[in-house]
């Protein structure tokens, strides 16, 4: 399995404006629901029991690789473990 790329920093504020505005919502033990900016789409972000395998259908993970603005620390959840 291929290793996201970094993204820019963009894409940090774009996750923490998403958690502020309450447009993250978890739908399930394992998933969420994220709305865009503008309201008018939703992504779904999975993500493993010990957090250390995730997707998402936004464009920037889909098809840049790299860690899209869906993919931010879900609030709530626990960091995954350090190696």
């Amino acid at each position: 399995m291929a290793a996201w790329k970094t993204p820019p920093k963009a894409k940090v504020y774009e996750a923490l404006s998403a958690i502020a505005d309450g447009r993250v919502k978890l739908s399930g033990p394992h998933t969420a629901e994220v709305q865009s900016s503008s309201g008018s789409k939703w992504y779904r972000v999975e993500w493993s029991d010990d957090q250390t395998r995730f997707t998402a259908n936004d464009n920037a993970s889909y098809f840049q690789d790299i860690v899209g603005l869906r993919l931010s620390r879900m609030p709530g959840k626990p960091r995954p473990p350090k190696d």
